[in-house]
């Protein structure tokens, strides 16, 4: 987790520079290394503390958002605009998700 999240501002760095036209990678590696951070990141935090607590239904929509944020990569001139629409679409289910019955939430 803290990993990922020291990864993000890199992936941000290196999109800047290939904008710049300083950096020679491709435009797939570009947007990786801004989707595969994100991706990883809310995977751990739903791993580690929000999967207890929601039912199956929207545990597999948090899985079915991550999976779309890694293959926003395939794509990589709206990667990075779907990684973004798709982390708000997440914390949208997050907040409307029901709990389960004897799980702690505070609000």
């Amino acid at each position: 987790m803290f990993a990922a999240a020291g990864a993000l501002p890199a992936g941000i760095e290196v999109a800047v520079s290939a904008d710049a036209g300083q950096a020679d990678l491709s435009h797939a590696t570009v947007a990786a290394t801004i989707a595969v951070p994100v991706a990883l990141f809310v995977l751990a935090i739903w791993a580690l503390a929000l999967r207890p607590s929601l039912s199956p239904g929207w545990n597999a929509a948090v899985v079915v958002l991550v999976a779309a944020i890694l293959a926003s990569v395939a794509v990589p001139d709206v990667s990075l605009v779907a990684t973004a629409l798709l982390v708000a679409v997440i914390v949208v289910v997050l907040e409307v998700a029901e709990r389960r019955p004897g799980a702690r939430h505070t609000r």
